[in-house]
């Protein structure tokens, strides 16, 4: 009992602030209201005398509604209508002024935001509609533009209210349709908004594009396109064609503009009917796909740019791609369930974002670079086709290094947005930011590795990925380090970053199993047949394999296995290139062709070769030797032409080679071609003959059409009248004209040539070709993924992945200390060196180690004693210039060396298993510290022997007894007789005895050698980079190296000790 109190009680109290609510925004509009003119005169005011006077029939709905508030109890059972009625009428009256009209706005703002609209009320979705319908037909008597804008931004409001409201998902399509063209006509209207009602529209669109892909998990799987479909309400108007379309109207009422016919609800003015007037018998279903099919298609309607495009033209472009990105961002993930929404990612996005990334500006390239970062991430696997689109024909091109002089070249389409020099470097960081940001992503690297370089059929994305890198880590002649160079660096960090982070993790059984398998994959003997029969198994490259289905090893092995057969295919490419017969005797040789040549086989490497020079190819297929023709023949029967339009089938069949200038063997090609088709389809044409004669013609209209030689172009009519009679004497269909006039006008047929090189900008071409591969199995459009569990497979390519990347990245690496850099690039660089190290550590690859370790040790080395550097010349008083500083004071100025010092000795102590060559130049550095006495007391103390190692080693001299002394007591006594030396020849003043003796007493205490028999005395500043100096050689634990040799293998251990006897013997630095 005391529980249903308390559930009344609050109920009641519930309803009293809901009355409240209502009571006090009622009360505003009509204080408004009567301070307008039209209703100033008409007396009574809120509850007063009726009698007084008849009321406008607006204040008495609002009278009305006001003494029924306080009697209403449960309000999931008021209809909303009743209460909304009054405002939503001030809303859509042409004769209210436009703060009436923004106080009833208010209100309608403020029971959305408060929820008085409650999900479970029977007529919430029609108050939703009455709602959505009055605010988006809103009309109000302009006055000034600033107040004029107040109003339209209230109107957004709401609107984006009503999407994200809990009882927003109850509007139909054709409600959120006409929100959202509402929404984008009060910013862009007359294109003469201020720029913050453009702004404020922009980001209210952009929200609710958040909002209505929110719904997109919920919503069922479709299947069929046909059956989720409405009409496109949405009409992109440019600026300045929409300036006639002016927001005042003839009487000077501001308004939205009526929207076009409704596929629901017949044309715009038929939807004003009276709010009040329910009937839910009709009521429209929640909004679903349709609706968001309709917005995704908006966004991307403005995804477009002309050459040259103004400033604002690419501002609407970058809202586009902001919009698309909205939608990705909310439920980027669930497209993939809806066929209709990934067709126009594919398709209508993709071919939008390659047109207009190189056209435009910075802004507009990054507004395309993190769209294809979203798509990536949310549904990579569904966009093989584009993903290589994106790379090839956008940010590889962009982000590579150009020469000068192409950019002062006149604009092209694809050259417009680089205008200049300035222009370019904008374009070519934001395009490596892209890159670099997808290098970081956990699994881009082996899945681009995976799905491209082990494929045939594609380009090795990843290799020219790290190419791009490496040229662009590497300074210009006569520059300096730039922004772009770092950056470059930074993107081969993260691909060897990656690598290093799943070695650390993965197993060593694991990685044992895999390189075993991999090298008998590799290395497995293979017959002819093996060859082609893999080629054709596997479709000729990663899709349609069944080896390929499944993830693990078996996976990996075939997969390398392809990436084995793409390197023979490119060898045997380039011989044939330089030379046809030369390279099919190299094949042969090499057991890719048998002997004698068989012409199947040779079509087939014709066929699937990737790297072909397709001039030359079309050159070998056109001769007329017995031979050749009989290649020819088993050339075409490798194409699959059964319900392929003959254009379409044309187009497929002149993509592998380029046809020859000579009539006689274009007509061989077009004879052969004829004959396969008509097998084919032979309902398609009469005969051979008259596919002959039709693609003929096709060829001379695609050369028509698209040659700027050629002045006056083929006409419809023409092109139908010359095919008149050719189809075995009757005519063809006149639709089957008209569509080969169209599609051949529309898209060149263009060979997609992968020797040419590929600039930035969409190409037709490539990306024909791209469909026709991805077409050829339901698979082929399908990436295969890396990040399988319970074992992540990405790990079993990481040794071919390192392989490809650690040399550009150590030489990328070794850049930073040839130029003065921030300390943040110097602990980028010392982090890339221990990735490195710690991956070749793990896998064992002591050359990796050995490169690494030589080339640290050559940055690390110390200056020796007497060398002079422009750098390091001070003035004295006397004005003499040149006296040199001391090594050991460098060494401690020199945050690169010291850097390098650290790095080595940490790879040493940690992986020192797996250095080889690379004890040499770690035993000289060594000794040069010892030299230059930088090692600390603690440091020599460790490094000295004891009877516990069989005491020190003897020299074969003696004292005055007669009795043989160590190494140490001999090099002691010897540097003392040295310094008395060298103080008798400074009385003399002889430089050059006195010089002579320094050098047989290896003394490292006199440094300097500008005429002072003792150095002169340190300044504190000197004195402190010394102990900078000392403190670094000190936390490197030189000893340590040395100590825990106990623990290195037996190759390992033999290397280390030759070190050693190598620089005591006169070659070595002690000899030195």
């Amino acid at each position: 009992h005391m529980a249903s109190s308390s559930t009344a009680a609050a109920a009641a109290l519930k309803a009293r602030g809901y009355a409240g609510i209502l009571s006090s925004e009622s009360a505003g509009v009509m204080a408004v209201m009567r301070q307008n003119a039209k209703w100033a005169l008409v007396p009574g005011y809120g509850y007063g005398d009726e009698d007084g006077g008849q009321d406008d029939p607006m204040l008495q709905e609002f009278r009305a509604v006001r003494r029924a508030l306080f009697s209403w109890r449960d309000w999931d059972t008021v209809a909303p209508v009743a209460y909304l009625a009054p405002f939503l009428q001030v809303i859509r009256s042409v004769e209210t002024s436009g703060p009436i009209t923004g106080m009833a706005l208010s209100a309608v703002h403020k029971v959305l935001k408060h929820g008085l609209i409650s999900a479970s009320n029977p007529d919430a979705a029609y108050a939703m509609h009455a709602i959505a319908d009055a605010v988006t037909l809103c009309r109000f008597e302009a006055t000034d533009p600033d107040h004029d804008d107040v109003v339209l931004s209230k109107i957004l409001h709401v609107l984006l209210e009503c999407m994200r409201c809990a009882t927003g998902r109850l509007l139909s399509d054709d409600d959120v349709c006409n929100i959202v063209q509402a929404c984008y006509r009060i910013g862009h209207q007359s294109g003469k908004e201020s720029a913050l009602l453009r702004n404020l529209s922009r980001h209210t669109l952009r929200e609710i594009v958040h909002a209505a892909f929110g719904r997109l998990p919920f919503l069922p799987a479709e299947s069929d396109v046909s059956d989720v479909h409405i009409d496109n309400t949405f009409s992109v108007a440019a600026p300045e064609r929409a300036e006639t379309d002016s927001v005042l109207s003839e009487n000077g009422e501001t308004a939205l503009p009526l929207p076009p016919s409704s596929p629901t609800k017949g044309p715009g003015p038929g939807r004003a009917e009276s709010v009040v007037s329910s009937d839910n018998e009709n009521e429209p279903s929640p909004f679903g796909l349709a609706c968001v099919l309709e917005i995704f298609r908006f966004s991307v309607s403005f995804v477009a740019l002309e050459p040259g495009a103004d400033e604002q033209s690419e501002s609407v472009c970058a809202f586009g791609l902001q919009l698309v990105l909205a939608s990705l961002e909310s439920a980027g993930g669930d497209f993939k369930r809806h066929p209709a929404l990934m067709s126009l990612v594919k398709n209508d996005l993709s071919r939008a974002m390659l047109t207009v990334a190189p056209i435009g500006r910075a802004p507009v390239l990054a507004a395309v670079a993190a769209t294809v970062l979203q798509l990536y991430m949310v549904m990579h696997l569904e966009l093989k086709m584009q993903l290589e689109a994106f790379l090839r024909m956008s940010l590889l091109p962009l982000a590579d290094v150009k020469p000068v002089t192409e950019l002062d070249a006149t604009p092209t389409p694809t050259t417009a947005g680089l205008g200049s020099q300035t222009g370019h470097s904008d374009l070519r960081r934001v395009a490596l930011e892209c890159l670099v940001d997808l290098c970081r992503q956990p699994n881009f690297v082996p899945d681009l590795y995976v799905n491209f370089d082990c494929d045939v059929r594609r380009p090795n994305l990843f290799e020219e990925l790290v190419g791009l890198l490496s040229r662009g880590a590497t300074p210009g002649q006569g520059t300096g380090l730039s922004d772009e160079n770092l950056l470059s660096l930074e993107g081969l960090l993260a691909i060897t970053g990656g690598v290093a982070d799943r070695s650390a993790t993965a197993a060593a059984a694991m990685r044992d199993e895999t390189a075993v398998t991999f090298d008998n994959a590799t290395n497995a003997p293979m017959s002819v047949d093996d060859f082609w029969g893999t080629m054709r198994d596997g479709n000729g490259g990663v899709a349609g394999a069944v080896a390929a289905q499944t993830a693990g090893p078996g996976r990996a092995r075939f997969l390398r296995r392809n990436r084995h057969l793409k390197r023979r295919l490119l060898a045997c490419a380039d011989h044939f290139n330089a030379k046809p017969k030369k390279g099919l005797a190299y094949m042969q040789d090499i057991g890719v062709l048998t002997a004698p040549l068989c012409a199947t086989q040779v079509a087939a490497f014709l066929k699937h070769a990737p790297g072909l020079d397709k001039a030359v190819a079309g050159e070998y297929l056109g001769d007329h030797h017995e031979f050749n023709v009989s290649v020819l023949g088993e050339y075409v029967s490798l194409f699959e032409f059964k319900d392929v339009t003959l254009d379409a089938a044309l187009r497929l069949f002149l993509d592998g080679f380029r046809l020859p200038g000579e009539a006689q063997k274009i007509s061989r090609f077009l004879e052969v071609f004829a004959e396969k088709f008509f097998a084919a389809n032979p309902d398609a044409v009469s005969d051979a003959d008259a596919a002959y004669v039709l693609s003929y013609s096709i060829i001379m209209l695609n050369t028509d059409q698209h040659n700027p030689q050629v002045k006056h172009k083929m006409t419809l009519e023409q092109f139908i009248r010359n095919n008149r009679g050719t189809n075995g004497g009757a005519d063809y269909p006149r639709e089957t004209l008209e569509a080969i006039f169209h599609e051949i006008r529309g898209n060149e047929i263009k060979l997609a040539d992968e020797l040419v090189a590929v600039r930035a900008g969409f190409d037709s071409a490539r990306w024909g070709d791209m469909a026709r591969v991805s077409e050829k199995h339901p698979d082929a459009g399908r990436m295969l993924s890396t990040s399988s569990v319970p074992v992540e497979e990405a790990m079993l390519y990481d040794e071919d992945l390192f392989q490809v990347a650690w040399s550009p990245a150590i030489s990328a690496t070794c850049v930073v200390f040839d130029f003065p850099v921030e300390e943040a690039a110097l602990k980028e660089a010392l982090d890339g060196f221990l990735g490195v190290a710690r991956i070749a550590g793990h896998r064992g690859m002591t050359t990796v180690m050995d490169q690494l370790v030589t080339t640290l040790c050559a940055y690390a080395m110390p200056a020796n004693a007497g060398v002079s550097t422009s750098t390091s010349t001070t003035s004295s008083s006397s004005g003499a210039v040149g006296v040199s500083q001391k090594p050991s004071v460098l060494f401690g100025e020199d945050d690169r060396k010291r850097t390098a010092l650290v790095t080595v000795f940490t790879i040493a102590t940690r992986w020192g298993d797996c250095i080889r060559a690379g004890w040499c130049p770690l035993v000289d550095v060594v000794l040069r510290l010892h030299k230059l006495d930088l090692l600390s007391g603690k440091v020599r103390a460790g490094l000295d022997v004891d009877n516990a190692d069989g005491g020190p080693m003897l020299s074969l001299q003696a004292d005055a007894d007669g009795k043989l002394v160590s190494f140490r007591e001999f090099h002691k006594a010897h540097r003392e007789a040295a310094a008395k030396l060298s103080k008798k020849t400074s009385q003399a003043g002889s430089s050059i005895l006195r010089g002579f003796s320094q050098l047989l007493s290896l003394d490292d205490s006199t440094w300097g050698g500008g005429g002072h028999a003792t150095p002169p005395p340190l300044t504190a500043e000197e004195q402190s980079s010394e102990d900078r100096a000392t403190r670094c050689v000190e936390k490197c634990g030189v000893d340590a190296v040395f100590a825990h040799a106990q623990y290195l293998g037996d190759e390992s251990l033999g290397c280390l000790a030759r070190a050693l006897t190598w620089a005591a013997g006169p070659a070595g630095a002690a000899g030195a």
